[in-house]
């Protein structure tokens, strides 16, 4: 007998028949799985199914220690799979309660001593569980949509058809849209406008409210006020602010011999989703550069006093050299949010008049969940992807070089 054999032979001897079983149990599923996708077809949910079937199926019928959290982690995601069921009325509450019976009969029984022994798991392993919520998390809602997403951007994808492979059609058409070069000539200008005007205007406010003014936690606190008020909401406000005939902007105007087409105005519409966004947004900048002028050592501008002035000289040469770490993460930041620009505009124009403020998130949106055509809008978001990433990587490379 072979030293192979032998070993099999002893791992048969001595694993646990439920493993045993349970692994068996797994295998058929695979087999089972790739017979229905031959006889009727594949799916991606399918192939990733009979993927994870066959892998942890094998682990556990040869007693491999990564298979014991293999298990776990396939288990973690039915709960949570049952859970969002329950909650959509998609899956009856005695069958949900039956999957968490049994669910937790196999979590129980994988704690036994004697099967612990056998997946030769230790206390430091124990790091493995409390990670494991956060790993069943990023795998089920980060990685299982972004590889499903790839899968959808080489199908034409409509909602009630079946889905047709049409290779690399999606993405030439992209390239030929001119709705998306219209899509993206607008998020330019928005981004260029709204963060350069945020980030001066923080700046502003915090160099002001780094001085010692009677009342500064009050004002502080207003000024961080619209921080934390919902877009979508912010969208409803100002749509009532800006409404033309009975709004209050107007109906302060008007007696003054103005009367502002806000809504209707193609340029105009794009000033109040600008002017929106910055009341928004501002607070934000000022908060963190506000924090980041109150960690300036004090030393330093007491020796810098003996060479420059104070005021502007200061300012250029001391303070803001110092304030540039915190201002490239503050740009960073407010390019990542502006390039996915969607509650305000949505709410307030929804991209009209015409196509005025039709920025990219907002066509990518209704590509996607208006016209149904789930194919390219998911080549739009990997695109927008791709953005920030060069985007990322610029700014990360900016700050090795200013670090190093």
């Amino acid at each position: 007998m072979t030293t192979e054999k032998r070993v099999l032979g002893i791992a048969l001897t001595t694993t646990p028949k439920v493993i045993l079983l349970i692994g068996a149990a797994l295998l058929l599923a695979g087999v089972s799985g790739v017979i229905y996708g031959v006889a009727k077809s594949f799916s991606f949910m399918l192939g990733a199914a009979i993927l994870y079937v066959v892998i942890t199926g094998f682990g556990l019928c040869q007693c491999k220690h990564w298979a014991w959290l293999t298990v776990l982690c396939g288990l973690a995601a039915v709960i949570v799979f049952t859970l969002v069921g329950l909650i959509q009325s998609t899956i009856p509450l005695l069958t949900a309660m039956i999957v968490w019976l049994v669910t937790g009969g196999v979590v129980w029984y994988l704690q036994v001593k004697q099967v612990k022994q056998t997946f030769r798991v230790t206390e430091d392993d124990v790091k493995f569980l409390f990670l494991l919520p956060a790993v069943t998390w990023v795998l089920l809602f980060t990685v299982f949509p972004f590889l499903y997403g790839i899968r959808t951007s080489f199908y034409k994808v409509q909602i009630g058809r079946v889905d047709q492979f049409i290779w690399f059609k999606n993405f030439v058409r992209y390239f030929k849209d001119y709705k998306i070069h219209h899509s993206i000539k607008i998020t330019v200008i928005f981004i260029v406008v709204t963060v350069t005007v945020e980030i001066l205007f923080g700046l502003l406010l915090a160099l002001l409210f780094n001085q010692k003014i009677k009342g500064l936690k009050v004002y502080r606190t207003i000024m961080l006020m619209p921080l934390f008020a919902t877009p979508v909401a912010i969208g409803f406000l100002f749509l009532t602010i800006f409404y033309e005939e009975g709004g209050p902007l107007n109906g302060f105007l008007i007696p003054l011999g103005l009367k502002v087409p806000w809504l209707s105005s193609p340029t105009w519409s794009m000033v109040c989703v600008m002017l929106v966004d910055i009341w928004q947004w501002t607070p934000f900048c000022f908060l963190v550069i506000l924090a980041g002028l109150q960690s300036l050592p004090e030393e330093i501008y007491q020796a810098a006093s003996l060479d420059y002035d104070p005021g502007w000289p200061l300012f250029r040469r001391v303070t803001l050299p110092m304030l540039q770490p915190i201002l490239i993460i503050v740009l960073l930041l407010r390019l990542i949010e502006a390039c996915k620009i969607f509650d305000i505009p949505s709410r307030l124009t929804r991209g009209g008049p015409g196509t005025a403020t039709m920025v990219y998130s907002l066509y990518t949106y209704l590509t996607g969940l208006k016209y149904f055509d789930l194919g390219y809008a998911s080549v739009q978001g990997f695109a927008l992807l791709v953005i920030m990433m060069f985007i990322i990587q610029f700014f990360f490379r900016r700050m090795r070089e200013i670090y190093a």
